[in-house]
């Protein structure tokens, strides 16, 4: 946080996500153990009509 105060740079804390088992990115959840769909995405393509 040092550095980016000193490059007068500032973070928005809802954008980040730290010490967290997934993350949700651009459709898709990535994990550990791989990167899959979000389930919730394959849903709404699902229900278009």
């Amino acid at each position: 946080l040092d550095k980016l105060r000193q490059a007068e740079l500032q973070l928005q804390p809802d954008k980040y996500h730290f010490a967290k088992n997934q993350l949700p990115f651009l459709g898709y959840i990535i994990r550990k153990e791989g990167i899959r769909l979000d389930p919730a995405k394959i849903e709404k393509v699902k229900e278009f009509p």
